[in-house]
């Protein structure tokens, strides 16, 4: 729902979320509209001294969540970089993205980004547009509502999706596991990574990682990723981890009605949620989600932490 790295702000201001906003190194303030451009360091000491490259954030402290950086964007953004021989040349996409730094970070690697966040929040997503020209970086901005399946996600087949503090509000959480399998089948050999911070909803993330055929195969907090001058930015008590979603591949073995492991087979969607599918579109996942339930091995594997 945002992004965020190691930077410095002129300003505090209450949010709507339970969530400290970080304090930061390097800010412009407009006393206007409350706005700010923030600056994030990336690479060696991650200071205004000595990096590799920074991005420059617009956010609005008069505006809803989408519109300033949170705690997890922080984390999501430094693991982009750390794992950047990932990105350098790959198609990603960003659900939720808000601010964006992590998909805008995973940009200036080289990779080809296209950011998303709710499409009933316009003035989200032409934040977003800003900041992308106050950056020079060229990525697609759509308008994605989790749960809904119109021509934007049908566009959308990257190889790494992205999602900062995601897993908020927990009437959102079907939906968007909803959304991310439905794009990670799409895409083969696709990953979901995503850093959330673990408010009260993890029983409701276990049970839908049931439902949807998830498995939680690591758990790593967030921090122990963090070099220490951007740990020590965050304010408050953020209990938050780091998330991988890889899907489960199966063959045939030879027994002709078994799956076991050997070459690599697609699977489709396995379960359905309160989402807003169309008739028809529900119809043929729950075709799926029949065929599916009839095999005794998940179709996703849930992963918490840095994999290898």
């Amino acid at each position: 729902m945002g992004g965020g790295g190691a930077a410095q702000e002129s300003s505090q201001s209450s949010s709507p979320r339970s969530s400290p906003h970080p304090s930061s190194p390097t800010t412009a303030t407009s006393s206007k509209s409350m706005t700010t451009i923030s600056r994030h360091y990336f690479g060696r000491d991650s200071s205004d001294g000595s990096h590799d490259f920074f991005v420059d954030i617009i956010e609005s402290m008069e505006e809803e969540y989408g519109m300033f950086v949170w705690p997890c964007s922080i984390i999501l953004a430094e693991y982009v970089w750390q794992q950047r021989f990932r990105f350098s040349g790959a198609t990603v996409a960003e659900l939720g993205a808000g601010t964006s730094l992590p998909g805008l970070v995973a940009a200036k690697l080289g990779a080809d980004v296209t950011l998303t966040d709710n499409s009933n929040r316009p003035e989200v997503l032409d934040n977003m547009k800003r900041i992308c020209e106050l950056n020079n970086l060229n990525c697609e901005i759509l308008g994605i509502t989790w749960g809904e399946w119109d021509s934007p996600m049908f566009d959308l087949h990257p190889q790494i999706l992205l999602g900062a503090d995601v897993f908020y509000d927990t009437i959102d959480f079907e939906d968007l596991f909803a959304t991310v399998t439905f794009l990670l089948q799409r895409s083969p050999g696709s990953v979901f990574i995503t850093a959330y911070h673990n408010r009260s909803g993890h029983h409701l993330i276990e049970f839908l990682m049931v439902k949807w055929r998830l498995k939680c195969v690591k758990l790593l907090d967030g921090f122990s990723i963090m070099p220490s001058i951007k740990a020590s930015s965050l304010q408050g008590n953020i209990h938050s981890m780091l998330v991988r979603i890889i899907r489960q591949r199966l063959v045939p073995d030879k027994t002709p009605t078994r799956l076991g492991l050997g070459h690599e087979l697609e699977l489709g969607l396995c379960g359905i949620g309160s989402t807003n599918l169309s008739p028809m579109f529900r119809s043929i996942f729950e075709v799926l989600g029949t065929m599916m339930l009839e095999i005794p091995i998940p179709c996703l594997i849930f992963g918490i932490g840095v994999a290898n």
